[in-house]
């Protein structure tokens, strides 16, 4: 059914033979001052604000109830409570437990003080508390001289007398390279344990130079040397090494340079080198000078070449001219020649293979754009084009197209809508919970528009003021702010 989202004004008008909502039950989410009819108890209810009540209402008397008086059925009403037989004073003390008796109605109906009395055996933890006293006296309050109490409170409540430890470290003293050390008190305990180290000095053995010369001549003159010989001389306790390797270097004319035979000696390569095969280099070349290579052939077979110049030369040759340039590039091998060559007969480079721009590059013509990915530079104005695919930007800016041609032959929607015969729909969906007004811009160019609105969930179609501002614009207003996108308007012109 449709719904009124505003007010209506009936302009001091009767509604005839109007009729209440009639519910079983209370409608959810109410409003103050709301009203229905209660079919099942047939009266008529409004909500306040916080409860619905009966515009009738239903308190027909009031009656005192057990233990009370009072009461009436009109004017003000008065209940008294009635006094018990309990006597009004203060229960229960340090000494004495306070008893009463309650009623059905919890009043308290009789009390009086029952003094404490309790024995021994109704102490639940009587032999525990005894036993955390005593082991406190003992062991806490006890004064003991290398003795230690403990107090076993979670086991068998016993108290454990031990001997206090002393300063000493429990561990085996003394050994081949040590002697233990110790300190004793008053009563035959040690209180202190070590080890010192045992150390003999040198001075201390009789043939401590003998001993060190013959252990060492052994060491030296039972070794396998290359090149010389070793003699221990056991009578002075000396040495004797005699070289029997080489005793002299010379070097070649050319080739390597030696400075001295005897004593330091200095092996080099001199200024100019020649060497008269081939040479093999398994590592590293650097060459700080300029290097000329004479041969008809140049062979690099390294993976990545690095050059410094920024300017490669090709067909560099005595007199170069086109001629001598004609047929020259680049050629990649692969399982045909990629080659870039300058033809001298058509004076252009030829690429023999496709030529790919990265994105975002172009190609230029005295540096103008004339072509990117997209795009045709501005300058390029004349074409032979016959036919061009699908158009998806951009402006007409010539003469109308008829419609027999398939255009509108107008410049203006509203024109080409007259010429087309047609009618225009614009739909908008709106709420956002807090404004109470929405604008819908239709662009129809008339103010000759049927305008509707409904509920975006249940397809319900409700009423609500419309205003049509200019020939392009509705405003759609309501009583309350709608939920957002709650409806749905629909222009038509």
């Amino acid at each position: 059914m449709p719904k009124y989202l505003v007010n209506v004004d009936l302009n001091q008008n009767q509604l005839v033979k109007a009729r209440i909502e009639n519910l079983a039950s209370a409608p959810g989410s109410p409003v103050s001052g709301q009203v229905y009819y209660n079919t099942g108890s047939g009266t008529i209810l409004f909500y306040n604000g916080s409860a619905w009540v009966d515009v009738g209402g239903d308190i027909a008397g009031v009656s005192a109830g057990t233990g009370m008086s009072g009461g009436g059925t009109t004017g003000t009403v008065t209940l008294n409570l009635a006094d018990t037989a309990v006597t009004a004073s203060s229960y229960g003390s340090a000494s004495a437990v306070g008893t009463f008796t309650v009623d059905a109605q919890g009043r308290l109906t009789a009390a009086a003080n029952a003094n404490i009395a309790i024995a021994s055996t109704a102490v639940t933890d009587f032999t525990e508390a005894v036993q955390d006293v005593a082991g406190a006296q003992i062991v806490t309050n006890g004064s003991h001289t290398g003795l230690s109490a403990a107090y076993d409170d979670a086991g068998d409540g016993a108290v454990d007398l031990s001997l206090t430890n002393t300063g000493v470290t429990a561990a085996a003293y003394g050994s081949a390279t040590a002697v233990g050390t110790f300190t004793v008190d008053a009563k035959g305990r040690l209180t202190a344990a070590a080890d010192a180290t045992i150390a003999v000095a040198s001075t201390a053995v009789t043939d401590f130079t003998e001993a060190v010369q013959d252990v060492v001549g052994g060491m030296v003159t039972g070794n396998t040397e290359t090149s010389m010989t070793v003699a221990y001389d056991d009578s002075d306790g000396t040495l004797d090494f005699v070289n029997t390797g080489v005793t002299a270097v010379a070097g070649t004319a050319n080739e390597v340079n030696v400075s001295g035979a005897t004593g330091s000696v200095t092996i080099g390569l001199p200024d100019d080198v020649t060497v008269g095969n081939n040479l093999t280099v398994t590592n590293d070349l650097a060459v700080t000078g300029n290097m000329t290579i004479n041969g008809t052939t140049t062979t690099v077979n390294s993976t990545t070449v690095t050059v410094d110049d920024k300017n490669l030369e090709l067909g560099s040759v005595a007199s170069p001219s086109d001629t001598t340039a004609d047929g020259g590039g680049i050629t990649l091998k692969g399982a045909s020649d990629k080659t870039i060559l300058w033809t001298n007969s058509t004076d252009s480079w030829d690429f023999n293979q496709h030529v790919n721009a990265a994105t975002g590059t172009e190609f230029k013509i005295n540096n103008v754009s004339v072509l990117n990915a997209t795009t045709l530079g501005s300058s390029v104005v004349s074409s032979s084009l016959t036919s061009v695919g699908a158009i998806a930007t951009g402006s007409w800016a010539a003469t109308d197209v008829a419609v027999a041609h398939g255009g509108t032959g107008a410049s203006t929607a509203a024109a080409a809508r007259s010429n087309l015969g047609a009618t225009t729909k614009v739909t908008a969906t709106i709420g956002d919970g807090s404004a109470t007004s929405y604008a819908v811009t239709h662009s129809l160019s008339t103010k000759d528009v049927m305008v509707e609105v409904y509920d975006a969930s249940s397809s319900d179609t409700v009423i609500a003021n419309v205003t049509r501002n200019s020939t392009s614009q509705v405003t759609v207003s309501f009583a309350s702010a709608p939920a957002s996108n709650a409806y749905k308007v629909v222009v038509i012109g």
